[in-house]
């Protein structure tokens, strides 16, 4: 039952991170229309840049803060899991190289483990 629903969660992750990406040009666009960025019809600029002149850096300064906020948000997660994570591929790694795969589909005789020179 735990699995089902944590694979319910993961799918709506999935399609809400699918959307929001694929969302992301067409605000972009609107965004930067909104503040001057004057075209002809079909995405052809006209030359004009309208009165302030700053369609496309007002645009990019606005989306940076989305990005930013995730970044910062990215970075304060980081920081909880990473000692964990770090633990975890020390100890992998320390498990692979204490018992490497059997060579060739054959199984090493119990208690004769290969040592893998380092």
């Amino acid at each position: 039952m735990h699995s089902r629903l944590w694979g319910r969660a993961e799918a709506v992750r999935t399609v809400l991170c699918a959307s929001l990406e694929a969302i992301a040009p067409l605000l972009f666009g609107y965004v930067s229309t909104q503040f001057g960025a004057h075209t002809s019809g079909l995405g052809n600029p006209t030359g004009d840049a309208g009165p302030g002149g700053s369609g496309l850096d007002d645009t990019f300064l606005i989306m940076l803060m989305p990005l930013t906020a995730a970044g910062l948000l990215l970075l304060l997660r980081a920081r909880s899991t990473y000692p964990r994570d770090v633990a975890t591929a020390l100890a992998s790694e320390h498990a692979t190289h204490q018992q490497p795969p059997p060579a060739s589909g054959t199984a090493p005789a119990p208690g004769t483990a290969r040592q893998t020179p380092r």
